[in-house]
């Protein structure tokens, strides 16, 4: 079983699991000019690791007092979150709220600090610890992606993929 995780941006980051197990993640751009071109780029980028299973986050809007930035800019991260979806077999879209609760994204320069970070390598074992540090980098898109992943194969869809 092959699932490939994705949290969609400009920066849209991935994360590949082979049988249950880590295997790499990392970013790509999906900054083109126009959102059917990005949706594009996305479904391109799944449909070449062959996935068995997409994971997908899809944007989530908040009552007001929790909201941050305008709600219309998360039309977009939902296109391409469906154009992820529509490239594979199966698909699961996911909230944020799903999978990490609460947890907001940090600034970039506290990736370390950041709570999905930590998760993330509480779970991860040996080699697939060693290739979440290559492959995550510094990429707050990736380690969402990584928890994101592990999240999905926690549940009763992501053991069957």
């Amino acid at each position: 079983m092959r699932l490939l995780a994705i949290d969609p941006g400009k920066n849209t980051g991935w994360a590949l699991f082979e049988h249950g197990e880590f295997s790499e993640c990392g970013v790509f751009d999906t900054s083109a000019e126009t959102l059917g071109k990005r949706c594009a780029i996305v479904a391109a980028f799944v449909r070449r690791w062959f996935p068995h299973m997409v994971a997908a986050e899809v944007p989530q809007v908040y009552i007001a007092r929790k909201s941050v930035g305008d709600p219309n800019d998360l039309i977009p991260l939902a296109c391409l979150a469906g154009a992820a979806a529509s490239a594979a077999e199966r698909s699961a879209l996911v909230l944020p709220r799903q999978w990490k609760g609460t947890v907001p994204k940090p600034p970039q320069a506290r990736w370390e600090s950041y709570v999905i970070h930590k998760r993330n390598l509480a779970r991860l074992q040996g080699g697939e610890a060693r290739r979440y540090a290559q492959g995550a980098g510094k990429s707050l898109d990736a380690i969402d992606a990584v928890g994101l992943g592990l999240w999905v194969l926690g549940t009763p869809a992501g053991r069957r993929a």
